[in-house]
């Protein structure tokens, strides 16, 4: 063994820790995988019940509206919600509660708007 050069002990030796190096940095990109992919996994999540909300919030739907916008002021003040989203969120409301809408200079209540999002005020609410 004395006949190998000098370099081919230390690669040698250096092995080990070369091998201990590589699973660690195996590790750590296996762990910025699992964190990306849980990022994006509750982002779909958001965005299912943010469709399930939206395919509900129709004027028409009666009781099934009010959950749905309780569901999008819920979905828009949600961490997950990026600024698009809110702003989404908010035309939407707007759009759907536009018979709502308060007028004569906002005196008349129909809608309320929290977080971003437009509530429809039931008879009684102030």
């Amino acid at each position: 063994m004395d006949d190998l050069p000098t370099w081919v002990h230390y690669v040698s030796a250096l092995g080990p820790a070369m091998t201990l190096l590589a699973a660690i940095v195996a590790a750590l990109i296996a762990w910025r995988t699992y964190l990306h992919r849980r990022a994006q996994d509750r982002k779909d999540e958001w965005w299912r019940r943010t469709q399930w909300a939206l395919d509900r919030a129709l004027p028409d739907q009666g009781v099934a509206l009010d959950v749905a916008l309780k569901v999008l002021k819920h979905q828009a003040d949600s961490a997950l919600a990026g600024e698009e989203e809110q702003h989404m969120l908010k035309a939407v409301s707007a759009e759907i509660l536009g018979p709502y809408a308060p007028r004569n200079g906002g005196r008349e209540t129909g809608s309320a708007y929290h977080g971003g999002i437009a509530t429809r005020r039931q008879e009684g609410d102030e």
